[in-house]
């Protein structure tokens, strides 16, 4: 427990971070790039990511799993290493061919063009393998100095819209040169095997498994975007996916628990510990509940104070899309437990390709009823929608094999007090829109819902207040 705590705070650091970045960066690209060129952006990202995990076939999840069941056999852990990362080398030829097919057909073929190191360095990436021995301080040191690269790039060398493609560039060569760093840390962690070519069935077979819920999560993701191309324009593309960048903040760092917690829960269900993969679980839900209540209610009250002065006035939609998709931060931290987490980890992907599956075809359908008709707003509603029903399809199955209901029912006092916090932010944003009236809103939503639970004498509080002061007493 004490390995897994450590590797969440290091992983906490740098989602942290995460957060920090799009407020530093968004304010910027929005003024000095516009929305047209944001909305390609968006548009070549969901192209590339799409293909990208095609190629993959899941290959990622897949990966740390199989390294987080065969770690204490290190002849094992060699050979598992050797016949994906060979695996996914052959994958990353293939998708090569069909990806370049498709860009010299594109407008935007130098786009597609440098987005495409982005590619490369995905599929040479050996983070998967750090994730499953949960060595999380080296993938948050990596991902932490892509950030910072990508950060500093931006406001050297963006300076109008005719620098998109520095901004694709900047982003790229970031990834590729800390991916490379990477690997020269691997044989402190594993020797070089010989790959087994008889193996690969079985590596493409487990993999697949895991990748059909991951491919239809993806097609709800990313397709919304392309849809939105085809059916509206760049402008429509940008400022859904500015709000959904803006949801995802606050979402980033209640998921960050998810990587770390997926691999102790693989252990565990490995060497038979039921019990022990059931508190987890229900711990994880209450404390996924007591943050993103809280910051589902407090981003729908700020929205429309907030946006004006950090995107500006032409980004003025994206408030209105915040709102409309705020509550997939309490949606997706619960599928993150139940999918990405329990059912990973206990190798039942059926019930998450399912789910993921119901979910995608929602959202498809969704979408091309509604974006033709309310754009932007259409395509939310659609996210909104898909996400609901990929969560209600897990959890209806995942409470038949460990009790989930004490933590849900222990967890209405957050629906209570972010309700409460909402109320009073809501009625605080008749003083304006400008960042010091947003900040009031938020210190007194922060201030009045930690109040109220210290009212209530909450459990979770009390822990991380008392975790926190003995952090602050051995510094």
């Amino acid at each position: 427990m004490k390995k897994l705590v450590k590797n969440y705070i290091y992983n906490l650091i740098y989602q942290v971070f995460l957060v920090i970045v799009p407020l530093i960066t968004a304010p910027y690209l929005a003024k000095t790039l516009g929305s047209k060129a944001l909305g390609i952006y968006s548009y070549i990202c969901s192209v590339s990511s799409i293909i990208t995990n095609l190629g993959l076939i899941g290959l990622n999840n897949y990966g740390a799993r199989e390294v987080a069941y065969s770690r204490i056999e290190k002849r094992k852990l060699d050979k598992v290493f050797a016949d994906i990362n060979i695996l996914r080398l052959i994958l990353l030829l293939i998708i090569s061919i069909p990806y370049w097919i498709i860009i010299l057909q594109s407008s935007y073929k130098l786009y597609f063009s440098i987005q495409y190191i982005l590619i490369f360095s995905t599929f040479i990436d050996t983070s998967w393998l750090m994730i499953g021995l949960e060595e999380m301080k080296i993938v948050a040191l990596r991902n932490f100095a892509a950030k910072l690269i990508t950060v500093i790039g931006i406001f050297l060398l963006v300076k109008n819209s005719n620098d998109l493609w520095i901004y694709f560039a900047i982003f790229s060569v970031a990834t590729l040169v800390t991916t490379l760093s990477l690997i020269f840390q691997l044989k402190k962690y594993i020797n070089y095997e010989h790959f087994d070519l008889r193996n690969m069935n079985k590596h493409i077979k487990g993999s697949l498994l895991l990748f059909l819920p991951q491919i239809a999560t993806i097609m709800y993701l990313q397709v919304d975007k392309i849809m939105l191309k085809a059916m509206s324009d760049t402008s429509q593309v940008a400022f859904y996916d500015q709000a959904e960048k803006i949801v995802s903040i606050p979402l980033a760092l209640i998921t960050a628990l998810g990587t770390v917690i997926m691999p102790k829960l693989a252990t565990d269900f490995r060497n038979n510990h039921h019990k022990e993969i059931e508190k987890t679980i229900q711990i994880v839900i209450k404390f996924s509940l007591f943050a993103s209540l809280p910051m589902m209610f407090g981003l729908m009250s700020i929205s429309k104070t907030f946006i004006p002065w950090f995107l500006g006035s032409e980004f003025l939609p994206v408030a209105s899309a915040i709102v409309i998709i705020a509550p997939i931060i309490v949606l997706n931290s619960l599928a993150n437990i139940s999918g990405n987490q329990y059912f990973t980890a206990t190798n039942q992907t059926r019930i998450m390709t399912i789910s993921y599956m119901a979910a995608a075809i929602l959202n498809i359908i969704i979408n091309a009823i509604l974006i033709p008709i309310w754009q932007y707003k259409g395509a939310a509603i659609a996210t909104l929608l898909s996400a609901l029903i990929s969560v209600i399809i897990q959890y209806s199955v995942m409470r038949k094999q460990i009790s989930v209901k004490m933590a849900f029912l222990s967890s209405l006092k957050y629906l209570l007090a972010s309700l409460l916090m909402f109320c009073m932010c809501y009625f605080l944003r008749t003083l304006g829109s400008t960042w010091y009236i947003t900040l009031v809103q938020i210190f007194i939503g922060v201030l009045m819902y930690i109040v109220i639970l210290l009212l209530t004498k909450d459990e979770m509080l009390k822990k991380i207040i008392l975790t926190l002061m003995k952090k602050g007493n051995k510094t």
